[in-house]
C-alpha cells in the first residue's frame, strides 16, 4: 500500500518544529491582529513531535501486522529501525559535539556523546541537541511495540492495546503531576497514546470491515472537525488556561496531548482512508520531496538556529517580522543540508534490501 499523503504530514510536522523553535528563539513574540495574537492562534503547528509519533505508530503497525511474532522477526525489525535512524543520528551527534564544543565553548563531554548514542538521553537528562529527546522516546517505542503482536488474535491485540492506553494515561497523569514529562526514564509509556492513534488507524485500515465502517470521507466538514479537536487539545495546554483552572489544571495537561493528536489522526485518516478533493494538494510533489527530507530537517534545524545569530535581525526589523524571516531562512538552509545528507546517507537505506519504500518510517 502506498500512502502518499504521509509525506504531507511529515512536512507539516517537521516545519512546525522549525516554526516553534524559531518562535522560542525570539522569546515568543506576539503578532496581534486586533485582539487576536496570530502566533498563539497557530501555535498548534509547533507540536510536530507529537504528530510524528502518530505517523510512526501508524507505519510501524503496518510494517509488523503481517508478521508472526518471533525473536528473529523482532531482532530484524529492531535492526531495520537502527539502520534507518543511526547513520544520520550518529553523524549529527558528532557534528553537534564539534560545533558546540569548539565554536560555542559549550562543555559537552564524550560521556554525553555515548549516552545520546545509546538512546539513553532521557534517563540521564542529557540531550546534546534539544530535539534528541524524542529520538530516544521513538527508539524505546521501537523496542516495545513488536510485543503487541505476541497475540495472533486481533481481538487480543485490541485488548492489549486498550490496556496499554489506560496505563499510558495513568503514567501521563503521574509524570504531569510531577512536571517531569520529558525526563521520566520509562518513556515512551506516558506518550504511548499518541503513538496509539496511529496504531488504531493501522488496525482499521488492515481490516476490510472496519475500514468501511469507520471510513471518514474527504470533506470540509471533516477537515474542520479534525482541526477542531486538534485546536481544542492545544488550547487546553495554554498557560493562561492552566493557571486559572485550579484543581482541574492537571486534567487539562493530561488530556491535551491525546485530544490534540486525535484531531491530527482524524485528519490523517480522512486523507489516507479515502480519495477526494484534497488529494491533489497533499500529494503535490513539493510535499513528497519535503517529506523525504523531514528526518533531516528535524535533526539539522537546531544547528542552523544555533550557529547564526538570528536575533541580530531585531536591530533592523520588528521582532515578529524578524522571527518570520528567520523561520523562512532556517527552513531553506535546513532543507538544503537535509537534501545533502539524504543523498549521502538516508538514500542508501531506502535503496537497500532492508527498506520497504512504500512503508517508510521517519523518526
Amino acid at each position: 500500500m502506498k500512502f502518499r499523503p504521509i509525506e504531507f504530514f511529515r512536512t507539516f510536522s517537521a516545519l512546525g518544529v522549525v516554526w516553534i523553535h524559531s518562535w522560542i528563539l525570539f522569546q515568543n513574540p506576539s503578532l496581534s491582529l486586533g485582539k487576536i495574537d496570530f502566533f498563539k492562534l497557530i501555535s498548534f503547528v509547533g507540536n510536530g513531535v507529537d504528530f510524528f509519533f502518530v505517523i510512526s505508530g501508524f507505519l510501524m503497525y503496518l510494517a509488523l501486522q503481517k508478521k508472526e511474532f518471533s525473536l528473529i522477526n523482532y531482532a530484524y525489525f529492531v535492526k531495520k529501525r537502527f539502520l534507518r535512524i543511526a547513520p544520520l543520528y550518529y553523524i549529527s551527534i558528532l557534528v553537534y559535539f564539534l560545533v558546540f564544543n569548539f565554536l560555542q565553548n559549550q562543555d559537552i563531554s564524550f560521556k554525553d556523546v555515548v549516552i545520546d548514542a545509546l538512546f539513553l538521553n532521557n534517563h540521564f537528562k542529557v540531550n546534546i541537541a534539544y530535539t534528541f529527546w524524542s529520538l530516544a522516546v521513538e527508539w524505546l517505542f521501537y523496542l516495545i511495540i513488536p510485543f503487541l503482536f505476541i497475540f495472533k488474535s486481533r481481538k487480543k491485540q485490541i485488548y492489549t492495546f486498550l490496556l496499554i492506553c489506560l496505563v499510558s494515561i495513568i503514567r501521563l497523569y503521574q509524570v504531569e503531576a510531577s512536571s517531569k514529562l520529558f525526563l521520566t526514564p520509562d518513556m515512551p509509556l506516558p506518550l504511548f497514546i499518541e503513538f496509539g492513534w496511529g496504531i488504531l488507524m493501522g488496525m482499521i485500515i488492515t481490516n476490510d470491515a472496519w475500514k468501511l465502517k469507520f471510513q471518514v470521507k474527504q470533506s470540509w466538514f471533516n477537515l474542520l472537525t479534525g482541526f477542531g479537536f486538534l485546536y481544542f487539545g492545544r488550547v487546553m495546554r495554554l498557560t493562561e488556561l492552566v493557571e486559572n483552572a485550579g484543581s482541574y489544571a492537571i486534567f487539562l495537561k493530561v488530556f491535551s496531548g491525546p485530544i490534540m493528536t486525535f484531531g491530527f489522526a482524524y485528519i490523517m485518516w480522512m486523507l489516507i482512508g479515502s480519495i477526494g478533493k484534497f488529494n491533489g494538494f497533499v500529494e503535490h510533489r513539493f510535499f513528497q520531496f519535503m517529506g523525504r527530507l523531514s528526518f533531516g530537517i528535524y535533526i539539522w534545524h537546531v544547528l542552523i538556529l544555533s550557529i547564526i545569530p538570528w536575533t541580530h535581525l531585531n536591530a533592523h526589523l520588528p521582532t515578529p517580522i524578524a522571527m518570520i524571516l528567520t523561520f523562512v531562512m532556517v527552513s531553506a538552509l535546513t532543507t538544503l543540508l537535509s537534501w545533502l545528507t539524504y543523498e549521502l546517507l538516508e538514500k542508501r537505506y531506502f535503496n537497500s534490501i532492508h527498506s520497504n519504500s512504500n512503508q517508510r518510517i521517519n523518526s
